[in-house]
């Protein structure tokens, strides 16, 4: 998330003004796979479209996106991209791994043109 952070703060304000939730998105995969993170994007499921899958030695992240702004770019947002991910049962895909599944959402807020936060939690 440091590196998503510090990326997007390096842009100019100008350039991400009225980016949509999937400029946010393609420039986090960029960012992502650029420090050697694998991740696939875009995961389909039953239930829905899975917006980044990170994978490390031992674990998978189910991450899910939204775009804000305001008190809405807060915590809040990142819930709400939490309980997506629930709702939608995005992590039962992975539950068989053996792996330890995180579930993790993202709230860009579209007035700083950066992370506005994110929550991480276990399945």
């Amino acid at each position: 998330m440091g590196s998503l952070e510090s990326f997007f703060a390096s842009i100019g304000y100008d350039l991400t003004d009225r980016l949509t939730e999937q400029a946010y998105q393609c420039v986090a995969v960029a960012i992502l796979r650029f420090v050697g993170i694998y991740l696939d994007a875009e995961v389909t499921t039953s239930r829905g479209c899975i917006d980044l899958v990170m994978r490390a030695t031992g674990r998978v992240y189910v991450m899910e996106m939204k775009v804000a702004s305001g008190e809405r770019a807060g915590e809040a947002a990142a819930r709400d991209a939490i309980a997506q991910i629930r709702e939608r049962g995005y992590a039962d895909l992975y539950r068989a791994s053996g792996d330890e599944v995180a579930l993790l959402g993202v709230a860009f807020d579209c007035e700083t043109h950066n992370v506005g936060a994110w929550v991480c939690e276990p399945l």
